[in-house]
């Protein structure tokens, strides 16, 4: 629970993060996102720790904690994020860590992914 707290509520507060609905009010999708410094945004993505509230906008590189499109509408909100809420910040490249499951070994693995906004 506490790190959802971490990955979450902080993007509430500090109004970086989007909540999607269908035309009949069923969620759909949620994304949020940080301005992290290049060390924290290094130290997250190596595994060497979680998300904390300071560095929510801790410097210039846009990290998205939690992009969660259950139901296959992933393209839409980066297209609806590229257009309305990262305009200013178009060409600039964004990270998030995902998780890639490993049915084999029956764990999880933490892989960084990269694009641009």
């Amino acid at each position: 629970m506490s790190e959802w707290q971490q990955r979450i509520l902080p993007s509430f507060e500090l109004n970086q993060f989007c909540y999607y609905e269908d035309e009949h009010g069923h969620p759909i999708a949620f994304c949020n996102w940080a301005f992290l410094s290049e060390q924290n945004r290094d130290e997250l993505l190596s595994g060497e720790r979680e998300l904390i509230h300071t560095d929510w906008r801790s410097g210039p590189h846009i990290f998205f904690p939690e992009m969660i499109a259950p139901f296959g509408h992933g393209r839409e909100v980066a297209r609806d994020l590229r257009r309305r809420v990262f305009l200013p910040w178009k060409g600039q490249k964004a990270c998030t860590v995902r998780g890639k499951l490993d049915v084999q070994n029956n764990r999880c693995i933490r892989q960084v992914q990269w694009f641009f906004v």
